[in-house]
């Protein structure tokens, strides 16, 4: 069993955890990824099962502490480009890394592939050093994020990295 399913048995079992849907409406979950979601008003345990559209669907347990702020508008922006490409819907938000408080800002987590929007804040010393972490360590769970700075996702040659990434 790996560390992730090991943490999820044992919050489920302890009670620290409740499964989000009755056992009647889920589908039998064998070893599946698990990963932190911030996509709706409160914070979310899913598990990596796609569902309709191939987005992570199966929400397991709450309790997160409370969800980031709103998209920047630069995020906003990215996501209407993406809206507008006809690529699949992301999850925005999303903690790709189990036991880790890491967040990509979009994620296509049945393709392992995430989008970070750099802005000003990722300039800050401790930020910087952070996402050097985060960076290192998604690469090695197998997750490709591209990274694209507000000049480029405003002269939209980020969304075509994107596009190429994704095909």
């Amino acid at each position: 069993m790996r560390q992730s399913e090991e943490w999820l048995a044992d919050k489920l079992a302890s009670g620290a955890l409740k499964l989000a849907r009755p056992a009647a409406e889920r589908k039998p979950m064998g070893p599946l990824p698990v990963a932190i979601s911030t996509t709706g008003p409160t914070p979310q345990v899913v598990v990596d099962q796609p569902g309709p559209g191939g987005r992570n669907q199966d929400v397991v347990a709450r309790g997160r502490p409370a969800a980031p702020p709103g998209p920047s508008q630069i995020e906003r922006r990215f996501l209407q480009q993406i809206q507008t490409a006809g690529l699949p819907a992301p999850i925005t938000e999303f903690y790709h890394l189990a036991g880790r408080d890491f967040r990509l800002d979009f994620a296509w987590p049945d393709r392992r592939i995430g989008v970070e929007i750099q802005g000003a804040a990722h300039r800050i010393k401790g930020k910087f050093a952070a996402d050097i972490e985060k960076r290192a360590l998604g690469l090695l769970a197998g997750w490709r994020v591209l990274e694209i700075d507000g000049r480029r996702v405003r002269n939209e040659v980020g969304i075509g990295w994107l596009r190429e990434l994704m095909r």
